[in-house]
């Protein structure tokens, strides 16, 4: 708060708005038993940011957030704010159990376009509120069942598409040739969240597998020979585009952070850095299409690698065909 350069706030938009509704719902659950006052902040945070969305059903600003002419930072144009409006009308029903918000979810989830759930992202949320509302009945609360079988065939249907491409590729891990675009790495985590949840679902240990798997190949089973978090196994990114880690004088960079990892789509000086699309990644500071870390990347991470943490069922490591 000491800083004394200009901050700049922007207009509100609904997408934002939806997350940080879901956002401070969740938080507010998990961190009752912990830290009832702050959790119950979180609840009334989370309420007035649904209770503004209810007062705005239309796309806030008109076609999404763009960025005024005179910004030049990262765009995160996003035209469609009904996935996040489902997570969050999700989230809602988990801490407040009020049926309202279980209609409101069904009546935009009918409303969704569905042509398979896409991977989740920094703009894609429907496989956060599809599972969010699958795990609704393990609260005790009552659902509708016709609701979740319908999502549960959505994540099922989606989740066996990701396991034909998994066992499609050598290195089994579940981006096809055509999927290794700036930030490559948290697409593929990104479905290994999706394969969790159904995994979580069915007990099925084929998804499971196929997820750690996933986490095998970002941390170095991959075409690089090249762990892709920081800090992380005996060789692993070295140069992240991290100002921190660059301009701090340390001897290695700050660890723990996921970098975007492989990408044939966007080229630094249109220089192609190899012709297979897995390999197209250099470790230099400078190429931040291939070497940047970002919080939406380390978090599915974190999400992913402290799942397998904390589970203890038997593994069967899938290591060879």
């Amino acid at each position: 708060d000491q800083d004394p350069e200009t901050r700049y706030l922007f207009e509100p938009s609904s997408s934002a708005t939806a997350t940080f509704a879901a956002v401070t719902a969740l938080a507010a659950r998990l961190m009752e038993e912990y830290t009832p006052d702050f959790a119950n902040q979180l609840r009334n945070a989370a309420l007035d940011a649904w209770h503004f969305l209810l007062n705005h059903p239309e796309m806030l600003p008109e076609g999404g957030f763009r960025n005024p002419p005179d910004v030049h930072g990262g765009a995160y144009h996003d035209p469609d704010d009904s996935d996040e409006r489902m997570w969050a009308a999700a989230e809602l029903f988990r801490l407040t159990g009020e049926s309202d918000l279980l209609t409101a979810f069904d009546q935009m989830y009918r409303n969704v376009e569905r042509d398979g759930t896409p991977a989740l992202s920094w703009k894609e949320f429907h496989v956060m509120g599809y599972s969010a509302m699958l795990q609704a009945q393990s609260d005790t609360l009552q659902t509708d069942a016709e609701l979740l079988e319908e999502l549960a065939s959505q994540l099922i249907s989606g989740a066996n598409r990701l396991l034909e491409v998994h066992q499609q590729n050598s290195y089994l891990n579940l981006n096809q040739a055509s999927e290794y675009y700036w930030g490559s790495n948290s697409v593929g985590l990104g479905r290994a969240f999706h394969l969790i949840q159904t995994y979580r679902l069915t007990s099925d240990n084929a998804y499971r597998r196929a997820a750690l798997d996933q986490l095998h190949f970002v941390l170095g089973r991959n075409p690089l020979n090249l762990s892709q978090v920081t800090g992380v196994g005996s060789r692993s990114v070295q140069n992240p585009y991290h100002q921190l880690s660059a301009m701090g004088g340390f001897d290695e960079p700050v660890p723990g952070m996921l970098v975007g990892g492989p990408n044939n789509r966007v080229l630094l000086g249109d220089r192609q850095l190899s012709e297979w699309p897995a390999k197209s990644y250099e470790d230099r500071f400078n190429n931040f299409y291939v070497n940047e870390p970002a919080i939406n990347f380390t978090a599915v991470m974190a999400y992913v690698s402290g799942y397998f943490s904390i589970t203890h069922e038997p593994i069967v490591l899938n290591l060879t065909r």
